[in-house]
């Protein structure tokens, strides 16, 4: 009798793991433990979407500094299969990053930096209000500056900060994390925002400054108009733990007259977010033409609610995202364009699930390019990447023995410019003009200038 069980019990088990093309509730966890070999590579740029070379790319133990086009490249590297956080520095600009759930296939992404210019000053005798360019507000009380020796300062404050908009791209593309966070009971919450900020103090000689222990700093901030509608009266506030890598819940702010409103000890990055228990999901993310959708960025909306989630789709248009538990959510390809609604629903599920055609609205006319590199040899370029280039917007897609596949909104543009690059032979390719259709296979493409 125990032997039948067993062997029935076996059976549904190596059924259930099969089943991949519908929502799936399986025996066997969705999403083990452990480490994964993966390869995220990616672009580094500016507030003006311009490449900065030379910016230190960390993943744990491993760095990489970006090229004369700001890219970066890591292979077949060992991660933890739940979270990956990549670190950026490079002097002259705020420090970014990117955290998100790595997949087994290729991940190729951009991290946005700030400059870190001032932008406002103040006396740090007299403290004061002062208004930020970006619309944000300090009222600083007297005596609240303290210099590196911890004794207190009472010349020039120099400030320097911006902020964060977390329905757009270019806002999410300058998070230094992703949206897990630690609540003050220790729970590991997902967040939902509403807007992030980041100062920073400093002296002439770009020393940092700090808040006197036990002086409070409020900080006004704007919700933008795409979330005022549903943003709550008041809400938690997270601070950004660049040590951990998380974000830790550290108090309330309050809605007034279209700003979120909070007291805080230290300067860094925040963020107005409630929180959510959450589950994690995977699929693959199509066109209307059942086509895979390759390297697009993404981001997980409330379907009345603030952003839940961003990143990329990979190289096989699969994504791995967590959804708040019990909670009707969507997921959106961002829009370049800024005039149409690319999104699919995900619906409200209390358990990880596989999830299957998830095909996204309007998006008949996305454009997918294909090709192959050679190098001066005739042979498979294995290190590189190319640039499509269509209008102002550049678009980056990894090589994988020697062929690269991609997708991109072209916003009513019909002509492109690509190069391509070889890494281990240091040469590139020569422009290429291309024209815009639904699907664009350049061929073989010789890399060898």
């Amino acid at each position: 009798m125990n032997r039948k069980f067993y062997i029935v019990l076996l059976a549904i088990v190596l059924f259930n793991s099969c089943v991949t093309d519908t929502d799936t509730f399986t025996l066997l966890p969705l999403f083990p433990d452990g480490m994964v070999t993966t390869n995220v590579s990616g672009q580094v740029v500016d507030d003006l979407n311009q490449p900065i070379e030379g910016a230190m790319v960390s993943m744990g133990q491993l760095n990489r500094l970006t090229d004369e086009n700001g890219f970066f490249n890591f292979k077949s590297a060992q991660v933890n299969s739940k979270r990956m956080l990549l670190n950026v520095d490079k002097n002259g600009f705020f420090d970014g990053g990117r955290g998100f759930i790595p997949t087994e296939e290729n991940t190729n992404l951009i991290i946005q930096l700030s400059e870190k210019i001032t932008v406002a000053s103040f006396d740090g005798m007299d403290g004061g209000q002062v208004d930020l360019p970006s619309g944000v507000i300090l009222n600083i009380p007297t005596d609240a500056v303290l210099n590196q020796d911890g004794i207190g300062y009472s010349d020039e404050v120099e400030v320097a900060a911006y902020s964060i908009d977390p329905n757009i791209l270019d806002g999410l593309q300058k998070m230094p994390t992703d949206f897990k966070g630690v609540s003050t009971t220790g729970e590991e919450m997902l967040l939902e925002s509403f807007g992030m900020f980041k100062f920073e103090w400093n002296d002439a000689n770009q020393n940092n400054l700090t808040i006197v222990p036990g002086k409070k700093v409020e900080i006004q901030f704007s919700v933008s108009t795409a979330l005022i509608a549903n943003a709550p009266s008041t809400i938690g506030l997270w601070f950004y733990d660049e040590v951990d890598g998380m974000w830790k819940e550290e108090g309330t702010a309050e809605l007034q007259n279209g700003f979120y409103v909070a007291e805080v000890g230290k300067s860094g990055l925040w963020n107005c977010s409630q929180a959510h228990e959450f589950i994690t999901v995977k699929g693959v993310l199509k066109n209307e033409n059942n086509q895979a959708l390759n390297y697009m960025p993404y981001n997980i909306e409330l379907e009345e609610g603030g952003t839940i989630g961003f990143a990329y789709v990979d190289g096989a248009g699969t994504f791995i995202a967590n959804i708040p538990k019990n909670i009707s959510t969507k997921i959106k390809i961002l829009d370049e364009c800024n005039d149409m609604d690319y999104s699919a629903e995900i619906g409200a599920l209390s358990e990880d699930a596989l999830i299957s055609n998830v095909k996204i609205n309007n998006s008949s006319d996305f454009s997918h390019f294909v090709g192959n590199l050679l190098d001066c040899d005739n042979n498979n370029v294995q290190n590189g990447y190319i640039i499509i280039s269509v209008n102002t917007k550049n678009y980056y897609y990894p090589i994988t023995n020697g062929s690269f596949s991609g997708d991109m909104n072209a916003c009513d543009f019909l002509t492109s410019t690509m190069v391509a690059y070889d890494l281990d032979n240091q040469r590139q390719s020569e422009p290429l003009q291309l024209e815009i259709f639904a699907n664009v296979d350049v061929g073989d493409v010789s890399v060898c200038l």
